[in-house]
């Protein structure tokens, strides 16, 4: 092989090597797989259809234990038409190590509203906050848990918590959400945080 064609040869492997891989997503917590699968889990699988999505999870106190509730939600219609999505239809607990303790299809169905348009610019950004809220969940559930007085820094995360909470989610769900954990919303309420509501 002559000089010229091993420069060239060289010069190519070299470029290619500092290319910048393309930036993969990170993966979902553990939390968030939990969700992902939950209703085709069995304890759900028996009661929830598969058409079915849960909502982002909330925490909850079981007597000391840290727990956590999904709300279901149904949907109509076809993408190129406009989709209309229903309230909370069902709702499952499950624990921290994703085994599901209870789910139940409520008696009466959800009312239809139109579904929100998505808060980001790409369905990407989205997903990145998305995945980035479940960790800010975690975070609260375990200073819900701990039951003590927090401090200034962690009053500030419950804020930036809430108002994340608020722009991913549905306004019309803010009630269903608020039904999943009163308790919880009402910490946050008094930790300079505020609950989700109709906007």
């Amino acid at each position: 092989m002559n000089t010229r064609l091993c420069a060239a040869s060289a010069a190519l492997i070299l470029s290619a090597c500092s290319r910048e891989a393309p930036q993969e997503a990170p993966p979902a917590s553990a939390l968030q797989s939990f969700v992902e699968r939950i209703g085709s889990e069995n304890a759900c699988a028996r009661v929830i259809p598969q058409e079915w999505s849960p909502s982002l999870p909330v925490p909850v106190l079981d007597g000391r234990s840290l727990r956590y509730r999904v709300f279901f939600r149904g949907w109509e219609g076809r993408s190129d038409a406009g989709i209309q999505v229903r309230d909370a239809e069902g709702d499952a607990l499950f624990g921290i190590d994703g085994k599901v303790l209870e789910c139940r299809q409520h008696a009466e169905r959800g009312r239809l509203m139109p579904d929100a348009k998505l808060p980001t610019a790409t369905r990407e950004e989205f997903e990145s906050r998305e995945r980035a809220l479940y960790g800010k969940i975690e975070e609260m559930g375990r200073l819900y848990a701990r039951g003590t007085p927090l401090s200034d820094a962690e009053r500030a995360e419950v804020k930036a918590f809430a108002v994340e909470f608020a722009f991913l989610t549905n306004p019309g769900h803010a009630q269903a959400y608020r039904n999943l954990s009163p308790d919880f919303w009402a910490w946050v309420d008094k930790n300079g945080g505020s609950a989700p509501s109709p906007r």
